[in-house]
């Protein structure tokens, strides 16, 4: 027989080994036991804890611009280094909610030693991250500027790439349509009610009448704030132009992401390739990355002060702005290119351009004259077409034209040549290195930034406040990386850059 429960034979008896002298357990001692050598929250962290390195770097930015938004007068205000202390280490460990944070404070060693032991309300930390949004940006740059101090960012090549990031919002969003019809309920929602309030005096049971018309009052300013924020969200719409809308989050379009369509923001991040430092981060509206080549590689200059030997970026960067500014700045810049389908036949680099002539040779030596300008996916894009006798009588015509053509016909955008020349240099040895090396460089830091960070959805509303968390986790991410640089043998004297306390 079986026992089924311990899946053993039921006959098995438990050998039990003699007993030796002394106590078998440890006795645990009473919660209540007082220590007889006072203890301080200093020799609870070990000395070689992470949170002290993020305690001392901390320690050498500037808040000089936040210690001048407190003016003085009534109780005095906690320091806003010691708050930002608990808002990056807090961010770095994953913890983002102030409510949870603020619990942190009283149970975790690690905040209680780095909060002083005080408890800080959730509130505080909350407003915080509001009030200061713009600063954090600033402080931000600092972490970039202690990366180079450090000799960790090299600028041998940036990566750039977004991400989309979920606003907090609902998931659903509304179309021109919905909001009407959901005014329209509510308006008949409203007036139903008042029509009741007005009825209720006619009622000759008092009592029930009474019960009544105190709970209208409550349903009705409930019908009012909804039509108020329908009409604001509808207002919104309209302004911006989009398709849909978030009743929740007016600022955030609906994106496309992994996680199906939402609204959201886009999170622009360029990151160091060597030490996996980001250099510079910005929250758009944009629902694509086209024109954010030009702002990502000026932000990271203006913070490093440095051009990158090389910058790598993919193809959703690809525009004539992104290109010419790549040109202006003499930028060496690789943006990745898709690759053109053209069915086997003749593609755009198999024609020579004549500047003499204004046209273009195609490989049996026809030409293709300018006929007009178009404002086709591009403004002011240049049309070419080739004589229709001509295609009609060439042997090579298959390679060229599909069946149903009868001339071959070029469309050049006007920075025709500044895609043509990336193409050639992306097929180069270089060229190709430098796009593979972007993908292990970016997506990693997108990766800490989701998966560990927890930057998934943000906690604000709004594209500032949803700013201010994005300015936070960049912070965290470079802290991260400092705070390994020190614990594996960096000096923090060789990035002290910050002014004594008074």
């Amino acid at each position: 027989m079986v026992c089924k429960l311990l899946d053993v034979p039921a006959s098995s008896k438990v050998v039990v080994k003699p007993l030796c002298c002394g106590k078998r357990f440890r006795v645990m001692p009473a919660r209540g036991q007082l220590w007889t050598e006072p203890r301080s929250l200093d020799e609870l962290v070990p000395p070689d804890a992470p949170v002290r390195c993020y305690d001392a770097i901390i320690d050498e930015l500037d808040v000089s611009a936040l210690e001048n938004y407190y003016r003085g007068g009534g109780p005095p205000a906690f320091h806003p280094r010691a708050v930002l202390k608990l808002l990056i280490f807090a961010m770095a460990e994953g913890v983002r909610s102030a409510r949870a944070l603020a619990l942190c404070c009283g149970r975790d060693v690690r905040f209680m030693w780095l909060a002083h032991g005080v408890a800080f309300d959730h509130e505080l930390l909350s407003d915080f991250r509001v009030t200061f949004a713009e600063d954090l940006k600033c402080l931000f740059k600092q972490t970039v500027i202690l990366g180079m101090e450090a000799g960790l960012i090299t600028m041998r090549q940036v990566s750039v790439d977004g991400t989309k990031i979920a606003a907090h919002a609902k998931r659903q969003s509304c179309t021109k349509e919905d909001l009407e019809k959901l005014l329209a309920s509510f308006d008949e929602r409203v007036e139903k009610l008042l029509i009741e309030m007005e009825a209720l005096d006619a009622l000759e049971d008092a009592e029930a009448a009474a019960e009544r018309a105190a709970q209208i009052p409550l349903e009705l300013a409930d019908a009012q704030r909804r039509q108020e924020r329908l009409r604001v969200a509808k207002a919104a719409l309209e302004a911006k132009g989009w398709d849909r809308i978030s009743e929740t989050d007016l600022e955030a379009p609906v994106q496309k992401t992994q996680d199906g369509k939402r609204p959201g923001y886009n999170g622009q991040v360029a990151v160091d390739a060597d030490s996996g430092m980001a250099l510079s981060q910005e929250l758009t509206d944009a629902q694509n990355d086209t024109q954010q080549l030009p702002p990502a590689l000026a932000a990271t200059i203006e913070n490093t002060g440095f051009k990158p030997d090389a910058a790598a970026l993919d193809g959703g960067y690809q525009s004539a702005e992104g290109l010419e500014y790549l040109q202006t700045n003499a930028i060496n810049g690789y943006v990745n290119q898709a690759k053109v389908a053209n069915n086997g036949r003749f593609g755009h680099e198999a024609f020579t351009y004549d500047a003499e002539g204004d046209c273009y040779l195609c490989p049996e030596g026809h030409e293709l004259r300018f006929k007009s300008l178009k404002d086709l996916r591009y403004k002011g894009c240049r049309v070419y077409r080739s004589s229709s006798k001509c295609c009609q009588q060439c042997e090579r015509r298959g390679e060229c034209l599909s069946s149903k053509s009868k001339c071959r016909q070029l469309v050049l955008a006007p920075h025709s040549e500044l895609v043509s020349a990336m193409r050639k240099k992306i097929e180069s040895a270089e060229g190709k290195a430098a796009l593979k090396r972007r993908f292990g460089t970016v997506e990693p830091t997108f990766g800490v930034m989701k998966a560990i960070l927890g930057l998934r959805q943000f906690l604000l509303v709004g594209k500032q406040k949803a700013g201010a968390e994005l300015s936070l986790a960049a912070i965290a991410i470079n802290l991260r990386k400092l705070v390994k640089w020190a614990t594996e043998g960096g000096s923090l004297s060789q990035i002290s850059q910050a002014p004594a306390e008074a």
